[in-house]
């Protein structure tokens, strides 16, 4: 473990990419979820830098940050448009977390559409926006933002920073498998009640797998 803590302390991408030592970080402001999954706060990343958009088919990042497990849906698009925002709160909320109690968004014109509302009625879902003149009232969502960005910039230093669509995926994964500080626990974990299997358990068996394996 303490080996572990070196490596990352020394890891050169997390030196340039982390946040600045004396940069105060910009304070959250609690909003309360009764149960799993019934509060999101929704937000738009973009457009992404020109290292970043080389290809003209995806620069906007739509996410979605649960306030109680902090589990965070992501995807990327061409354009985002209020059509885009209803399709995905159907897709990657309701249809696999059920019917959330309440959305909180700024006043984006894709989130204070007609076609939102009108969905948001059709469900039942309280849709709330935070004032345009105070844009910490979406904390949550500008917290996760920041986050998937940072990783997703560590993982494009490999890779062609054009492919960073493909790789908004591995960003999900690692910010879904690393405890979030509000909670002091990972998103996964307190989604599914357990932790995920990493790679390195398979590669070396960790006992859970050996268990599994003499089932």
């Amino acid at each position: 473990e303490e080996d572990c803590a070196i490596f990352v302390c020394r890891c050169a991408k997390c030196q340039i990419h982390a946040d600045k030592i004396n940069a105060p970080a910009s304070s959250l402001h609690s909003m309360t979820s009764p149960w799993p999954f019934s509060m999101w706060a929704f937000d738009i990343v973009g457009p992404l830098g020109d290292a970043y958009a080389e290809t003209k088919k995806k620069s906007f990042i739509l996410t979605a940050t649960e306030y109680f497990t902090k589990w965070a849906e992501a995807e990327a698009f061409a354009e985002i448009k209020a059509s885009t925002v209803v399709k995905f709160v159907m897709r990657n909320i309701i249809a696999r977390f059920g019917v959330p109690k309440d959305i909180v968004t700024d006043n984006g014109p894709q989130f204070i559409s007609q076609e939102l509302h009108e969905l948001c009625d059709r469900y039942g879902i309280k849709l709330h926006h935070s004032s345009p003149y105070y844009l910490q009232g979406n904390g949550q969502a500008e917290a996760t933002n920041k986050t998937l960005i940072k990783i997703l910039k560590k993982i494009c230093e490999a890779h062609r920073q054009a492919d960073w669509p493909e790789k908004l995926v591995e960003a999900q994964w690692a910010y879904r498998t690393s405890i979030r500080t509000p909670t002091g626990q990972t998103p996964y974990s307190l989604t599914y009640g357990m932790e995920a299997v990493p790679s390195y358990e398979i590669l070396i068996p960790s006992l859970r797998v050996q268990l599994s394996d003499e089932l």
